[in-house]
């Protein structure tokens, strides 16, 4: 939580002024689970939304919160908490308004009527929540706990249960907050929360991108990512969620070197991204990384069709363009076929394509990819690889970019040239002669490279070797 202990911010919230005061919902899943919880909410009793605004003001700023265009409570910032604030709420209903229902607004999936009620009973509020696991809530004052429903016990047992069997119906994206806990949190569904799951399933297609997006990446981001996208995959979630990766599902995979069908293959992949440490970008390519190839034949073939299929995928889930950009490049690049005869001059033109970081993170997805084929690596393909990204490690202090050629566009100026394309692409000859020999990355050698100017002003852009 930013450098702010839960401890040290519930010991601040226990001299509110107020009676019944309960810490509510995934700071306390967090602390059973051994974690540093990420936020910490609080739900007050007796008091309505104006007066929590007028008592907490004075012990810092507040703001209203407001949930679906209701208002439900504050964001409060006092001196002890969080930057990202505390959220304080009283007690509320929620109950859910049927598609069609003037008051839903034209939603094209459930709306809520929600219903602030300072008196309401804590485990009335309980009730509205998604899984056991959300609905704990203990007393910041006496600690006793409100657990109606059987959440820490689930939690021991790693069992995501639903709260009420109509949860799924009011809001389908709680199918997929259920398998971001399952990711994050190491839990399983129940038989009964598996098959409300599976009823559910189509009504995740109602959902905005955006809300889909949220919950895939924190899905992505938790320890198990590929164990709950395969309970998704079981439950006909994945391919709701994600039309695009539908066609991977059970599909089998022509290759005597590809035991698994191409949606396990994939999910093994992204379990090996996952134990190296893979960052966020790197697992979403590894998620889409061979979404290309029930489509095309060819290695390069199906990872191009790959990076088509995954630009138009990120950027329908409103994903940002770097992320898009960045992400369709692992996908498209993960095919390289630098390591076949690893030399030098090879890993040095690779680290020029991709890009310092690109590279990393591409051998990381290579070594995954080739890990996940249920098959044995043959040895001398193991060990080629080994050598590539040796060679790579080693290279990656050489010059790889035009930024790093001992000459620029300044340079080819003073000796004569004159601006225009002809400029650019000098400079890239250059680059290129670099690549094949760093030593030749010297202002003097590289400007004897390039033929000056002749008398009519015409120039030769031909970078060439001694």
């Amino acid at each position: 939580m930013r450098s702010v202990s839960a401890d040290a911010i519930r010991e601040g919230l226990r001299t509110l002024p107020f009676d019944e005061l309960y810490e509510v919902g995934g700071s306390l899943r967090d602390e059973l689970l051994g974690r540093e919880p990420q936020d910490v909410d609080v739900l007050v009793r007796g008091h309505s939304i104006d007066e929590l605004i007028a008592a907490l003001s004075a012990q810092g700023p507040v703001a209203e919160l407001v949930v679906a265009g209701r208002l439900v409570g504050v964001r409060f910032w006092p001196r002890y908490g969080p930057r990202e604030g505390i959220e304080v709420v009283p007690p509320r209903r929620e109950t859910a308004i049927p598609p069609g229902d003037p008051e839903a607004g034209g939603n094209p999936h459930t709306d809520f009527r929600i219903e602030p009620d300072p008196q309401l009973a804590v485990e009335d509020d309980l009730l509205r929540r998604d899984f056991t696991v959300n609905a704990m809530a203990r007393d910041l004052r006496s600690g006793a706990w409100h657990d109606p429903f059987g959440g820490r016990h689930d939690l021991a047992a790693g069992v995501l249960r639903v709260v009420h069997e109509t949860a799924f119906r009011d809001d389908p994206l709680r199918i997929l907050r259920g398998i971001a806990r399952c990711s994050i949190d190491g839990l399983a569904p129940d038989e009964a929360t598996a098959a409300l799951m599976r009823a559910s399933a189509a009504r995740i297609g109602e959902l905005s991108p955006e809300r889909i997006r949220g919950e895939l990446d924190r899905t992505l981001a938790g320890e198990a990512p590929g164990r709950a996208l395969r309970i998704a995959r079981e439950l006909g979630v994945l391919g709701v969620a994600l039309p695009e990766w539908a066609h991977c599902i059970g599909a089998v995979q022509d290759s005597p070197t590809q035991a698994w069908t191409l949606d396990e293959h994939i999910l093994c992949v992204l379990d090996g991204v996952v134990a190296a440490g893979a960052g966020p970008d790197l697992r979403l390519a590894a998620l889409w990384h061979d979404v290309g190839k029930p489509f095309v034949h060819g290695i390069h073939e199906h990872a191009a069709e790959g990076a088509r299929i995954a630009r138009a995928a990120l950027r329908r889930l409103t994903y940002d363009n770097d992320t898009v950009a960045h992400v369709v490049k692992l996908v498209r690049e993960h095919a390289y076929g630098d390591d076949r005869a690893p030399t030098e001059e090879g890993a040095r033109r690779f680290l020029a394509r991709v890009g310092r970081p690109a590279a990393d993170e591409l051998l990381h997805l290579r070594r995954a990819d080739r890990s996940a084929r249920g098959t044995p690596d043959p040895v001398e393909n193991s060990e080629r690889r080994q050598r590539f990204e040796r060679l790579v490690r080693e290279q990656s202090h050489q010059p790889v970019t035009l930024a790093e050629l001992a000459v620029d566009g300044a340079d080819l100026l003073e000796a004569g040239w004159l601006e225009g394309p002809e400029l650019g692409r000098t400079l890239h000859a250059l680059l290129d002669v670099v690549l094949g020999d760093p030593s030749l990355n010297e202002r003097d050698q590289l400007l004897a490279l390039v033929e000056a100017p002749d008398g009519d002003g015409v120039r030769s852009n031909d970078a060439r070797r001694p």
